[in-house]
């Protein structure tokens, strides 16, 4: 009876220190999945993808704000093939200034037909997913005024994407490189 009562003691250890491990697992697994979901700048409940093309010029861009927040950007064949290079937090003023553009933006109230000619370049593929779950994806041709609108939102929001690289170059000097200056070779000589 003893013993059966020591080998229940050590089960109920055991199985509470697994319980606790799952638990503390779940946790860890758990915060990182609302990290993920996790809001930076307020969007309204609205994600923006633009595909822009212009394939008489092999020129590609993709510009995209998720429903966190996130500014993202991709260039040539990575915005050809949708993949986003860089991404970023809106900035309040930005996220506020989207706000207002999809409040202002027919595309939330309807799907628009495809407009411009059959070759009118910028050709530009949107999807739009509106707050309660719906999704809109159509193809305008030619310059769109709702387009240039947010792109004057996201541009500058995206603008920095190169400035890691532009840090790590070396700075201009002011004046002459005193070393560049013996090394030139003398006049008339």
């Amino acid at each position: 009876m003893v013993q059966a009562d020591r080998f229940l003691r050590q089960l109920i250890a055991a199985c509470a220190a697994i319980a606790w491990s799952m638990w503390v697992a779940g946790c860890a697994t758990n915060e990182a999945a609302a990290a993920r979901h996790r809001m930076v700048s307020d969007t309204g409940g609205y994600a923006l993808r633009l595909q822009i093309k212009r394939p008489s010029t092999n020129q590609f861009e993709l510009y995209e704000v998720d429903r966190q927040g996130y500014a993202c950007h991709a260039g040539g064949q990575a915005a050809l093939d949708g993949e986003v290079k860089y991404r970023r937090p809106l900035s309040p003023q930005a996220a506020q200034a989207f706000r207002d553009a999809m409040a202002d933006c027919p595309w939330v109230r309807g799907k628009p037909d495809e407009r411009g000619p059959d070759k009118a370049e910028p050709i530009t593929e949107v999807t739009l997913r509106i707050p309660g779950g719906t999704e809109r994806s159509f193809r305008l041709r030619g310059e769109q005024p709702q387009v240039e609108a947010f792109l004057k939102i996201l541009r500058p929001e995206v603008a920095d994407r190169h400035k890691p690289i532009l840090d790590r170059l070396p700075e201009a000097t002011e004046g002459p490189n005193p070393a560049a200056e013996q090394a030139r070779p003398a006049a008339g000589g």
